[in-house]
């Protein structure tokens, strides 16, 4: 049983007990590294949630807020099992400052959730677009890219904003849509190959080497890792990241 948060009420046991339940599961998988420089392991749920949660929480909140992440966990190691780093803290911290603002705070939390859900469903293992990692979509990639597209109307969306998750989505079905008239870059994939249009080797070894060097230089547009930090998309960090592969000599040879 997960010691009792004395900041909470006496109603706090049991989502403590069930995120304490996913930590001890998520402890005997890989895949729950961080990308925090000198940090080997992501933090746990149940460190995550005594940051993410305040007093002022209804219990309601709470149970709502415990059940989707317990659940999310595990989702994303299904669809997303080969995955490396899953920094949660910032994306924790992010639905619930959403929820707070929301009159319906419990149904926007669930929402928020239900959309994560579909987007692991849609982009993951099972699907036709099939990729490997949730490396971009948990550290800004791909909310950087989508900001910098009209900046006017999206620099004040977070990268877990609802927005921003339905446009993934839509973005998404249209994938789903090249791959299945057999687009030149988007094409059906083998048996057992995972998809990466990108120039740069993204097997594991070099997944780990590229992400590793550019966490440490602070080339991240965000450090997911801080439940505050300020998410950046003003810089070039697609093409960052295409001049560090270069550089440590991860270009894909065609």
């Amino acid at each position: 049983m997960c010691p009792a948060d004395s900041r909470f009420g006496s109603d706090t046991q049991s989502w403590l007990d069930l995120l304490e339940d996913s930590d001890r599961w998520l402890r005997e998988r890989s895949g729950w590294a961080s990308l925090q420089p000198e940090r080997e392991r992501a933090s746990d749920l149940v460190s995550m949630s005594r940051v993410a949660l305040t007093p002022d929480d209804a219990p309601e909140l709470c149970h709502t807020f415990a059940r989707g992440l317990a659940h999310l966990v595990r989702q994303q190691a299904e669809h997303f099992p080969h995955n490396i780093f899953c920094d949660l803290d910032f994306l924790c911290a992010s639905l619930l400052q959403q929820a707070r603002a929301s009159d319906e705070a419990c149904a926007d939390l669930e929402r928020s959730f239900g959309l994560l859900e579909e987007l692991n469903a849609a982009f993951g293992r099972h699907s036709t677009i099939r990729f490997r990692y949730l490396h971009d979509f948990l550290y800004g990639w791909d909310w950087a890219r989508w900001v910098a597209r009209d900046p006017d109307s999206r620099r004040l969306l977070g990268p877990f904003s609802t927005p921003f998750l339905e446009n993934l989505l839509e973005r998404g079905q249209e994938l789903q849509q090249l791959i299945a008239r057999q687009d030149a870059r988007y094409h059906r994939l083998e048996a057992g190959h995972f998809r990466n249009p990108f120039g740069f080797v993204r097997e594991p070894k070099e997944e780990c080497l590229l992400h590793g060097t550019l966490a440490r230089r602070g080339m991240i547009p965000l450090e997911a890792w801080r439940a505050e930090t300020q998410p950046e998309w003003n810089r070039p960090y697609g093409e960052t990241r295409a001049t560090v592969a270069r550089e440590l000599g991860l270009e894909r040879t065609r």
